[in-house]
C-alpha cells in the first residue's frame, strides 16, 4: 500500500501545483495588456483588428458609475437595421446615447431615448451611410465615442470565431488610451525582474516558507503594480457579458493579485529570514492559538488593503513599496535584533533595517515631492505639472524595485 507523502512535502507540493497556475495567469494578463501599446505603436495593425472585430460589434452597452461606456467604438454596417441595450447603472443619474455627424453634434444621425438608473433601453435604427461619425451622451457631452460605417461587404470580420472578433474589437478600443511608452518599459522591466525572482526563489528555496510567501507577494505585484495590463479591462469585455466580466477578469483573475500580493508580502516581512513570525505571541495558555488566529487574520486585512492602494497607479506602489512593507519589515527586525543571541543574526537583521530604512525615506520623499509638485501646480501650466509628476512616478518606482533584491540575497545568505 503506497504511503501519503509527510506533511511537509504535501505542502511543498500543493504550493508547487499553486505556484505554477498563479504564474501562468500573470504571465497571461501582462501579455493580454501589452497587445494595446503594440497595435498602438503600428496603425495598420490596429486598423486590421478594427476590420477582424467587426461582426463582433456591441450588442449591449454599459453606462458606468464613473461617467463612461463600456465601449468607446461601435462598428455598422451602411443601410442595415441595427439594435442593442443600453443600461444605466449609474445610479441618480440619467444617460442617454446618440449619434452625430460630427463632434459638435449640430447634425443628428439618430437620438437614443434617455435611461435613468437603474435602467435599460432598447435602440433600433438604420445605419447611414458609410463613414466616421461620433456618439456622445446628450446629458454628459464630456462621453464621447466614434461611430464607424463600413459599406456593405467592405469589412469581411470574423464571423466564424466570434470569440475571436471580440479580442481583436477589445485590443483596438483599447489601444486609442495608453500608458506612455516610458512608463510601459519601466513597469513591464520591474515585473520582469519580480517574475524572476519569485522562480529564482521557488528554485533555490521552495521549501522555506519566507521563500515561498515572498514568490506569491513578487508575482502578485509583478502582475497589479503595472498600469497597461489594466487595459485588460476594455480588451475582453467585447468577449463577455457583464456579469461574466465582473465575475471572471475582476473576481477570480485581477483582485486576487492584488489581495494575495499585500498579504503574502506582509507574511514575508513578518517571517524573514527564518520562516517563524514576528512578534511572537508567546504561551497565553488556552488562548494562544486563537491569538493567532486573530493575528493572521488581522495581518490578511491589512496585506489585502494594501494590496488595493495602487490598482495599477505608480504612487500606490511607492505607499506599499515605500511606507506600508518598509515599516511592517523595520518593526519585525527591530525586534529580532533586540532577540538575536549571534553575531551573524545581529548583522542580518542590521542590514535588512538599513535597507528598510531607506525604502522608508524614499516612500517619504515621494510623498514631501508629490505634495510639493501639487502646491506648484497653482503657479506652473498644467502640462509642466504633469511632467514633474510623470518624473515622479517612473523614477520612484525604479528604486523601491531594490528591496525585493536586498531580500532575495539575505534570503540565500
Amino acid at each position: 500500500m503506497q504511503q501519503r507523502p509527510p506533511p511537509p512535502m504535501l505542502a511543498q507540493r500543493v504550493f508547487q501545483i499553486f505556484f505554477v497556475y498563479y504564474f501562468a495567469a500573470a504571465v497571461v494578463w501582462l501579455a493580454l495588456g501589452a497587445l494595446p501599446a503594440i497595435a498602438r505603436a503600428y496603425p495598420g495593425l490596429h486598423e486590421r483588428l478594427h476590420r477582424w472585430g467587426f461582426q463582433a460589434r456591441a450588442e449591449q452597452i454599459w453606462a458606468m458609475g464613473d461617467d463612461s461606456y463600456s465601449t468607446k467604438e461601435l462598428a455598422l454596417e451602411a443601410g442595415r437595421r441595427t439594435s442593442f441595450v443600453f443600461h444605466n447603472e449609474e445610479s441618480g443619474t440619467r444617460h442617454n446615447l446618440s449619434i452625430y455627424r460630427d463632434l459638435a453634434a449640430a447634425q443628428p444621425i439618430y437620438r437614443g431615448a434617455a435611461v435613468d438608473a437603474p435602467g435599460q433601453a432598447v435602440y433600433s435604427f438604420t445605419a447611414p451611410a458609410a463613414g466616421s461619425y461620433y456618439f456622445r451622451c446628450d446629458f454628459h457631452p464630456e462621453v464621447t465615442g466614434t461611430v464607424t460605417v463600413y459599406a456593405r461587404g467592405a469589412a469581411p470580420g470574423t464571423g466564424r470565431w466570434p470569440l475571436l472578433a471580440g479580442l481583436a474589437r477589445g485590443i483596438a478600443e483599447a489601444s486609442h488610451e495608453i500608458v506612455p511608452w516610458p512608463q510601459i518599459v519601466v513597469q513591464y522591466a520591474i515585473s520582469a525582474l519580480s517574475r524572476g525572482l519569485a522562480v529564482f526563489l521557488v528554485w533555490l528555496r521552495g521549501e522555506h516558507r519566507a521563500a515561498r510567501f515572498l514568490a506569491i507577494g513578487l508575482v502578485g505585484t509583478a502582475a497589479v503594480f503595472n498600469l497597461q495590463p489594466h487595459s485588460n479591462f476594455e480588451i475582453l469585455p467585447g468577449m463577455l457579458t457583464h456579469v461574466q466580466e465582473l465575475f471572471l477578469i475582476d473576481g477570480l483573475w485581477h483582485m486576487p493579485f492584488h489581495g494575495l500580493s499585500g498579504i503574502f508580502y506582509i507574511y514575508a516581512m513578518l517571517v524573514f529570514p527564518d520562516g517563524k513570525f514576528v512578534p511572537r505571541l508567546g504561551n497565553r495558555g488556552g488562548f494562544r492559538w486563537p491569538l493567532q488566529v486573530v493575528f493572521l487574520l488581522g495581518l490578511a486585512y491589512l496585506g489585502f488593503w494594501s494590496g488595493l492602494l495602487s490598482d495599477g497607479e505608480p504612487q500606490g506602489l511607492v505607499i506599499f513599496f515605500g511606507l506600508i512593507i518598509p515599516a511592517a519589515g523595520i518593526i519585525s527586525q527591530t525586534i529580532r535584533f533586540r532577540r538575536a543571541t549571534r553575531p551573524a543574526e545581529r548583522q542580518q537583521s542590521r542590514v535588512l533595517l538599513g535597507a528598510l530604512t531607506l525604502a522608508l525615506a524614499a516612500g517619504i520623499l515621494y510623498a514631501g515631492s508629490n505634495l510639493l509638485v501639487d502646491r506648484l501646480g497653482a503657479r506652473l501650466p498644467d502640462a509642466r505639472v504633469a511632467d514633474l509628476k510623470g518624473i515622479v512616478f517612473v523614477v520612484f518606482p525604479v528604486l523601491m524595485a531594490g528591496i525585493p533584491l536586498v531580500l532575495l540575497v539575505v534570503l540565500l545568505r
